[in-house]
C-alpha cells in the first residue's frame, strides 16, 4: 500500500483548531440550474495561448502533484477511500439528505471545517463554508447520506462518490450513496480560498485561479463581485479544446453570462469526459478578492473531482552589467 506523508508547516499549526458547526435546513440558491447561456468558447472566453503558456503553477492538482494536505481538527471529517482512477485515501464530510444542507457557520467568527494544500513555499487554505443539495430528498437514496471528499495525495475536492472503508475499495460504507446524472440532483460546495507564501498572505497583480478539466457534469461560479466570471477575466489556450470532439456527444460545456457560471451539460442523463488536455479556464483574480478570499461554488451533478489550482504569470529577468564589470553567478532567472 502506498504511504502518504504529510508535513504540517508553521502556517498549518497556526490555523488548525476545532470549529463548531451550525445546523441549518435552508439550501442556498446559487442560481446554477444547468440551463441557458452559450457554448464555452471564443465568444465568452479570451483565447490567449501566449498568456496561458507563460503561467507557472503555484498550487497544482493531478496525479503528478506533490502536495502536502492537512485537515482542520474537526470531528466532522471522517476518513475513507474513493474509487476514481485508483483507490485513493480521502477525508470526507457527510451531507445528510434529510437536512438538505451542511452549513459550516457561513460568515461566523468561528467557521467550519477547512483543509490546507501546501507546495513550498505556497499554501492554499480551503474553507468549506457551505454544502447544499438541489433536487435531492431523503427518499432519493433510501435515507443514505452523500459525501464531499478531499483526496489526501493532492487536495482535490470530490463529491458524489461512494466511500469505501478499505484501501482496495472493496468494502463500501453502506449508508453513503453515490451520485449519478440520472438522479437529477446536484451538490453545491461553497468554499473560501486564500493563498499564502511562507505563511504570509500572498497578493499578486498577476494571479490566476485554474478552473481545469471542465466536464463530467460539473459547474463553477465565483461570487466575489469584483471577479464574477465574464469574458474580460477568463482565458484559455484553445477554444476547440474546451468542447468534446466526438460528434456523438451532444452535450457541451456552457457559460451562462446572466448568472456568471460555467456548467457541463448532461443531456439525456449522460455526462461526458474530455480525454485530451486543454479544457481549462484561467481566471484572473483581483487583489481585493485575494485579500478577502476567493468565494467560489463548485457544483456536481454526478461523482466528479475539482482541482484547487493557482497560477502566476512568469517573467524572465536578464541581469546586465555596465562597461565597468560583468555579472557573476546568476545572469538569467524566472520570477
Amino acid at each position: 500500500m502506498k504511504r502518504f506523508k504529510y508535513k504540517v508547516s508553521a502556517l498549518a499549526l497556526m490555523l488548525l483548531s476545532v470549529f463548531v458547526l451550525t445546523p441549518d435546513v435552508f439550501a442556498y440558491d446559487y442560481g446554477m440550474d444547468y440551463s441557458g447561456g452559450t457554448a464555452l468558447g471564443a465568444s465568452n472566453v479570451q483565447i490567449n495561448p501566449t498568456l496561458v503558456n507563460d503561467l507557472t503553477s503555484l498550487i497544482k492538482f493531478g496525479a503528478s502533484a506533490k502536495n502536502n494536505v492537512v485537515f482542520s481538527e474537526n470531528e466532522e471529517w471522517e476518513e475513507g477511500y474513493i474509487s476514481s482512477s485508483t483507490c485513493a485515501k480521502v477525508s470526507y464530510l457527510r451531507v445528510r439528505t434529510n437536512a438538505q444542507v451542511f452549513n459550516a457557520g457561513l460568515g461566523a467568527a468561528s467557521r467550519g471545517p477547512f483543509y490546507l494544500i501546501s507546495k513550498s513555499p505556497y499554501t492554499a487554505k480551503i474553507q468549506i463554508d457551505d454544502i447544499s443539495l438541489d433536487g435531492i430528498d431523503v427518499g432519493t437514496f433510501g435515507g443514505n447520506d452523500l459525501a464531499v471528499a478531499v483526496q489526501h495525495s493532492n487536495g482535490g475536492l470530490h463529491a458524489g462518490y461512494k466511500i469505501y472503508a478499505d484501501a482496495e475499495c472493496q468494502t463500501a460504507i453502506e449508508d453513503i450513496s453515490g451520485l449519478k446524472e440520472r438522479d437529477n440532483g446536484k451538490v453545491f460546495v461553497r468554499a473560501n480560498i486564500k493563498l499564502f507564501n511562507n505563511g504570509e498572505e500572498f497578493v499578486s497583480n498577476n494571479l490566476y485561479f485554474g478552473i481545469t478539466d471542465i466536464d463530467a457534469a460539473q459547474s463553477y461560479k465565483i461570487l466575489n463581485e469584483n471577479d464574477l466570471l465574464k469574458r474580460s477575466n477568463m482565458y484559455a489556450e484553445s477554444a476547440e479544446a474546451l468542447q468534446p470532439t466526438d460528434p456523438a456527444i451532444l452535450s457541451k460545456n456552457m457559460f451562462n453570462a446572466n448568472e456568471h457560471y460555467i456548467y457541463s451539460e448532461y443531456l439525456n442523463g449522460e455526462s461526458f469526459n474530455i480525454e485530451t488536455s486543454g479544457n481549462d479556464i484561467f481566471v484572473k483574480i483581483s487583489n481585493e478578492t485575494q485579500r478577502e478570499g476567493l468565494d467560489i461554488v463548485f457544483g456536481f451533478a454526478a461523482s466528479a473531482g475539482s482541482g484547487i489550482q493557482y497560477y502566476a504569470k512568469q517573467y524572465v529577468v536578464h541581469y546586465v552589467s555596465d562597461e565597468n564589470g560583468e555579472i557573476s553567478g546568476i545572469k538569467d532567472e524566472s520570477i
